[in-house]
Order: structure tokens, then C-alpha cells, then sequence
């Protein structure tokens, strides 16, 4: 099965080697604006344009990859449908619910897939979360707490709600499995441009589930973290250590009521399976290429995000 990529930058290197390693998926053509990309995968042996239409007028290429700009997206996808190739972009699917509303509408009518690249939902990690959840192996009700902050770099494009929200947003909907009944949120424009550079959200579900999220591109530490408390376990996603997931025996039930706990807290680290997300996720559009099924995360997930992202914009208070 043959395969277009329209994008070579940072990530778009990254699809292309982990297609590389994918059975059944044939890498025929790459595009791309910069010619000294092209040059360098030419070399390697693929077909190179600077002209992304060249790749939609070949018959045998049956899905495209976009990993371009996401301001590019719609126009992008669009044209990608409109010549009857299977889509997966990367986040988000577009800079507005409205565009992702009409490539949801188009890639339907056309009966075409559209797969959004939230590469996230296919960390081992995040899987075994699932399972734990699906499994009722932590006590309702739950909190997920998140945190993702980082020192740069700092976009003049979109906020930080926009640049990191976009992959928590993804899994807290995934882990939930269902859309968030209200929101608040808080920003702070550190540097002066209005937009906001660190931010707090805080999620209401009808399940009782309730979360929170802070993000920031000026903190000095870099953080990846999620924390899920229940009413009888504890569990902390830490992506930047070598152990991702550590499992507490003691809840919210058992909190002190002073600064003198008596239960003895035993932690259980957790074996996670080796495997490289961004090669699962692009597995998984190949696989629904050949079978007819659903991608993990369609398009209409990939619209979900989006309507969250604008909800957040337009009640978030920011500070200067």
C-alpha cells in the first residue's frame, strides 16, 4: 500500500522513519517546501516534490500523512479528500471547529478515513491507564491532575493552551470517554504579547470524574506528568522518568487528618512494554486502511479537541 507525506520538518522526519519500520506501508512520495530536505531524502531513495498536488494526482498513492503547520491543516486535508486519499494529520486537525467540522463532514460523505495524530493515546502508559480504568481498578470518584511545562520554545502563532494543551486535552478525553460538562480556566501573559504563557484548566464530567491542567513554555523545569487520584489508589504518569508509572496503595479515604500518617504508603512501580507510540499510531492508520475499521482517534475525536480549545479561549481570564 503506497503512502504520501506532505511535510519533512521535525516531526515529519520522525513519521517517515517510523513508517520505515511499518509492514505493508510503502513511503512513495514526500513533499515538502524545502529543497534541501528533498535533496537529502532523494538520496535515500524516495521521490521528492516541492509541490504537494503532484502526490494527489497519483492513482496508487492511497493515504496522505500531513505534518505540516497546523494554520495549513484545513486547506491541506481538504485537498487531500477532495482527491480521495485517507488522511492522518497530526494535531491539532485544524485552528477552528468550524474547518474541522467540514473535513469531519467531507471525509464522511467521501467515506474516506481521517485519523488526528495524538500519538499520546498510544503510549504503553496511557494504554495501562486505560485498562485500569476500563477495569474499575481505581475507586470512583476520580481526579486526573496534569502538568506540562517546559522553558521555550514560546510561539507568536498561538497561546500556550493551543501548543500544550492539545495532547493532555486528547488523553484526559480517552481515559474519560466522554466530554467535559464545564470549564474554568486561569492565564498569565508573562511576556506581554496577550496571549497567555502559563495557564490552569479545571474540567467538570457528568461521571463525577473532575480534572486539572497547568501548562507553561517558562518554567524552568520540564514536566510531563499526570496524577490520578481515586478513592482508594493513587497513581503517578511520569514521562520523563525511567519508571512511567508508579501505583500507591492509599487514596483520598485515607488521608491524615494531621501531619502524622500512620498507614505505611507502599508504592508499586509498573512494567510497561517497550514500544514506540508514533510507530503504534501510524500502524494503527495503516491497519484501518486495510480492514475498514476506525482509526483509535478519528477525525471526530480530533474535532472534540478542537471545540475544547476554543471553549477554554473563551472563558479564560488573563492576567498581565
Amino acid at each position: 500500500m503506497k503512502f504520501g507525506l506532505i511535510g519533512c520538518g521535525y516531526w515529519g522526519q520522525k513519521c517517515i522513519r517510523a513508517l520505515e519500520g511499518i509492514t505493508g506501508c510503502d513511503l512513495a512520495f514526500i513533499a515538502d517546501t524545502d529543497l534541501m530536505k528533498l535533496k537529502f531524502y532523494e538520496k535515500q531513495g524516495y521521490r521528492v516534490t516541492q509541490d504537494y498536488g503532484d502526490i494527489l494526482q497519483e492513482d496508487d498513492i492511497v493515504g496522505v500523512l500531513v505534518v505540516t503547520p497546523a494554520s495549513s491543516h484545513y486547506l491541506v486535508v481538504k485537498d487531500c479528500l477532495k482527491a480521495n486519499k485517507h488522511v492522518f494529520v497530526e494535531k491539532p486537525l485544524t485552528a477552528s471547529s468550524v474547518e474541522a467540522e467540514e473535513l469531519v463532514f467531507l471525509a464522511a460523505s467521501k467515506k474516506l478515513k481521517l485519523m488526528t495524530g495524538y500519538v499520546y493515546l498510544f503510549h504503553p502508559a496511557i494504554v495501562y491507564i486505560k485498562r485500569m480504568l476500563d477495569r474499575h481498578e481505581l475507586a470512583p470518584p476520580i481526579h486526573f491532575h496534569f502538568q506540562r511545562k517546559n522553558f521555550g520554545p514560546i510561539r507568536e502563532d498561538v497561546s500556550v493552551i493551543w501548543d500544550l494543551a492539545p495532547h493532555e486535552i486528547s488523553i484526559l478525553l480517552y481515559l474519560v470517554g466522554s466530554m467535559p460538562i464545564d470549564v474554568s480556566a486561569s492565564g498569565v501573559d508573562i511576556i506581554g504579547h496577550n496571549r497567555p504563557d502559563i495557564a490552569s484548566v479545571n474540567f467538570w464530567f457528568e461521571n463525577g470524574f473532575s480534572a486539572s491542567m497547568d501548562f507553561s513554555w517558562v518554567d524552568p523545569i520540564k514536566m510531563r506528568e499526570l496524577t490520578i487520584i481515586s478513592r482508594d489508589k493513587m497513581l503517578i504518569f511520569n514521562d520523563l522518568a525511567a519508571e512511567k508509572i508508579k501505583v500507591f496503595n492509599i487514596g483520598y479515604d485515607q488521608a491524615p487528618v494531621s501531619l502524622i500518617v500512620d498507614q505505611k504508603i507502599i508504592v508499586a512501580a509498573v512494567s510497561i512494554p517497550n514500544k514506540e507510540p508514533l510507530r503504534e499510531e501510524l500502524q494503527n492508520f495503516v491497519e484501518c486502511l486495510n480492514n475498514g475499521m476506525e482509526p483509535l482517534v478519528s477525525g471526530r475525536d480530533g474535532l472534540a479537541v478542537v471545540k475544547i480549545l476554543e471553549n477554554i479561549e473563551s472563558v479564560i481570564k488573563i492576567n498581565k
